[in-house]
């Protein structure tokens, strides 16, 4: 037994070992392209908090179009994780500071320095997008799923886009499938832990506590579904308040969400470039991969973690659709467990004794 857990102990490392070597390398191709850690941060041009982030590391910060992306708002988030200081209080998005644990981590509760924050928000892009992988080669082995199944993790855009943008996508999927891990391991306190970690992260990964509870339920496995469904909805609850008493505007939802297939078809006409129809018809393969995945595994487990995800895809607006990038990284895990499922293919998955 012990030379089993062994090997496949080696496995999930050796997977993790990949990601972060394809994460270093997609970092380091970012800086390339950029000339600067600093670009990963997306600061827009005419962002309020471009001006706070140039006092902040005391030079001009290469910027893009508009008002720029989501990195920024992580570092500022890293800076300040209770959104203390009053005078940069206008410049916070509740909604991003809402997606903490990430920037919380990168920052060390807001001590270390600007440039650190941001090598800080690097790694912990890296450590989630290994950690997904690990989890992934580890929930592979459990359903019974042939060992290639976590070149799903290593393959996915929207996660290695994420690990280049320093958003909150890497780290939200590889907590949440450690845990799927946990929660088929019938650990119900590590699983819920987890999860709540996930939400912390984004609050997306809630689709991941839903598909849980579902399947811990339907196993009746009561009080672990009533945990998995409380403590990470909960917690995600108390935090959203505090911000709602802090900043205001803290249950939006940026209006991401619609009537079903609208947003998608309303941005086929919108995309301007061709990177963008490029990114925006790719967007299209993680769901398609999903619904596929679902139907050759037939596997409880995996449907029920899947198809939320199919669903938030379907329902998804135009403010996500309209950008490939964005669209790759919010569905990533409709790519990642729909290539475990293609993975898994009929085959018998092991339950442990409770």
């Amino acid at each position: 037994m012990s030379q089993k857990r062994s090997r496949t102990a080696a496995g999930v490392a050796g997977w993790v070992l990949v990601a972060l070597a394809i994460g270093i390398l997609a970092q380091v191709q970012q800086v390339r392209d950029t000339g600067s850690i600093e670009a990963s941060l997306r600061v827009g041009s005419d962002a309020q908090a471009r001006a706070f982030i140039e006092a902040d590391l005391g030079h001009a910060v290469p910027v893009t179009a508009g008002e720029g992306h989501d990195g920024f708002h992580y570092y500022l988030a890293a800076r300040d994780p209770l959104a203390l200081d009053s005078e940069r209080l206008p410049i916070y998005v509740a909604y991003r500071h809402r997606r903490i644990l990430g920037p919380l981590l990168a920052g060390i509760g807001g001590v270390l320095g600007p440039r650190a924050t941001i090598v800080g928000l690097s790694v912990v892009s890296l450590f989630g997008f290994g950690l997904a992988a690990g989890a992934a080669s580890a929930l592979a082995k459990h359903m019974g799923a042939r060992p290639w199944a976590p070149v799903g993790v290593l393959t996915s855009v929207g996660l290695i886009l994420s690990v280049q943008l320093v958003t909150a996508d890497a780290l939200t999927t590889g907590l949440a499938l450690t845990g799927a891990v946990f929660a088929l391991r019938s650990r119900a306190g590590p699983a819920a832990i987890a999860v709540t970690l996930a939400v912390l992260t984004k609050e997306t990964s809630l689709l991941f506590a839903a598909g849980l509870t579902s399947w811990l339920w339907i196993e009746n496995r009561r009080r672990a579904a009533a945990l998995m469904a409380l403590l990470p909805g909960g917690t995600l609850l108390l935090w959203t308040m505090y911000l709602q008493l802090r900043l205001g505007d803290a249950w939006s939802t940026n209006g991401n969400l619609g009537f079903p297939f609208v947003g998608l078809a309303q941005s086929v006409g919108g995309w301007e470039t061709d990177a963008d129809i490029a990114l925006g018809w790719l967007a299209d393969v993680p769901v398609s991969v999903a619904v596929i995945g679902v139907v050759r595994a037939r596997q409880r487990f995996l449907t029920a973690i899947t198809v939320p995800w199919i669903g938030i895809a379907v329902l998804s607006s135009s403010v996500v659709w309209m950008d490939g990038n964005n669209a790759l990284r919010a569905f990533a895990p409709c790519w990642i467990l729909g290539v475990l499922g293609i993975a898994t293919s009929k085959r018998p998955m092991k339950t442990p004794k409770r």
